[in-house]
């Protein structure tokens, strides 16, 4: 039981309060969309209707990737990114790393779209955010990912504002925490022929109660996603790194080595790809990176989805130019840590992928309560505010 006085209790409705109508709205559809964005990726499936179920990483792909190598100019042979497009299809954007007179830190290159056969589809020539464009086969999943994430509001306000979004439904959480006196005997009490504002209370505490921790998880990993690039990034490249973005990056996410330019050819890709699979257990690769791709001194990194029984996910780290097993790579620096840990796992607890269908209808199902509670808890707000806190304090603390 949390104990406040008349005067703090009255003080944190009105924070509880104003913090619902003022973002309220913008809250109800970042969550909605985002609860409905959880299974983005099988919405994609199904109105696109894809049949493929084979990873592209579980078929043959070297032979291609080699084929790419030798058609594109050496000198965007320093990056090379692999992943899945459309019905399990491979995608590969072989790519420099370049800033533009702005300042802008941009990856610029070749991106091949591969057909089912592996034969080049599409070829576009641009930076990043050029050539990989919205397509067909994934406009509505897309649609759902960019509301949740941006509102459709440029970059960087975008994330901005999802970001401040979040930090609101913390601090509505944590008051709304402080504001109820009998917090366990709320997650059962409903008093269905009670006055209608008590009647609003108890349908507001228990979806809101049962829900508590998930809303904590799901406002400060959002947060985290929405101020890192926009704030976090450009404040310790210019406080460490003179404002130099691609030290930092390879500071944090790259493979520190001795260079060596020789041309040497790539390892095995199907035989690294099997490899990968089978030490996350089954778990193909989503993202695979290739740096001086060709050279003696390439490093292949496979990115994976937590393996079954974890919560983390799996980074592996190859010899590019041989092919074999290094290590198991933190997500963040050269050696594991706890802050490379709990980085690493704020995508998981976010949108919930780390237990496969069964953790995704879980926070579907949360997602909705919390779509309910927010709905209340507008209405609810307009109404404390509105009455100088009275009705309020009755609907938190009765």
């Amino acid at each position: 039981m949390i104990h406040l006085d008349r005067q703090e209790t009255k003080l944190m409705v009105a924070v509880h309060g104003w913090s619902g109508i003022i973002l309220g709205l913008l809250l109800y559809a970042v969550v909605l969309t985002g609860t409905v964005a959880v299974f983005a990726e099988e919405v994609g499936i199904w109105s696109a209707g894809h049949v493929q179920t084979t990873s592209v990483f579980e078929r043959p792909i070297d032979r291609a990737v080699r084929d790419l190598g030798a058609r594109t100019p050496a000198k965007y042979h320093e990056g090379v990114d692999l992943f899945e497009i459309g019905d399990h299809q491979l995608g590969a954007f072989f790519h420099r790393h370049e800033t533009d007179p702005d300042g802008s830190f941009v990856s610029r290159g070749i991106y091949y779209q591969l057909d089912r056969n592996m034969r080049v589809a599409k070829k576009l020539f641009g930076t990043g955010e050029e050539v990989f464009g919205p397509r067909n086969d994934d406009a509505l999943s897309s649609f759902l990912v960019d509301t949740h994430v941006r509102l459709h509001v440029p970059d960087p306000w975008g994330l901005l504002l999802t970001g401040i979004v979040g930090l609101a439904m913390l601090v509505a959480a944590i008051s709304g925490l402080l504001i109820h006196r009998h917090l366990f005997r709320d997650i059962f009490t409903l008093r269905r022929k009670a006055h209608p504002v008590l009647v609003e209370r108890d349908l507001h505490s228990v979806a809101g109660t049962w829900s508590l921790p998930f809303a904590f998880i799901l406002a400060f990993t959002g947060s985290f996603f929405s101020f890192y690039s926009t704030a976090g990034v450009p404040i310790v490249a210019m406080a460490a790194f003179g404002g130099d973005v691609a030290a930092l990056n390879e500071a944090v996410y790259g493979n520190p080595g001795k260079a060596d330019p020789r041309v040497t050819g790539i390892g095995n890709l199907d035989g690294v790809m099997a490899d990968a699979i089978r030490r996350t257990k089954g778990r193909a690769p989503t993202f695979v990176t290739i740096e001086n791709f060709g050279r003696a001194d390439a490093q292949l990194t496979t990115y994976h989805q937590p393996p079954p029984g974890d919560i983390e996910p799996a980074t592996l780290l190859y010899d590019g130019a041989t092919g074999q097993f290094e290590r198991t790579k933190p997500a963040i620096g050269t050696r594991p840590s706890a802050g490379g840990t709990l980085t690493a796992i704020m995508a998981p607890l976010h949108f919930g992928n780390f237990g496969g269908l069964l953790s995704k209808a879980i926070w579907f199902a949360l997602g909705f309560a919390i779509c309910y509670v927010t709905l209340i808890f507008c209405v609810a707000a307009s109404r404390m505010v509105c009455n100088n806190n009275d009705t309020g304090t009755l609907l938190f603390t009765a």
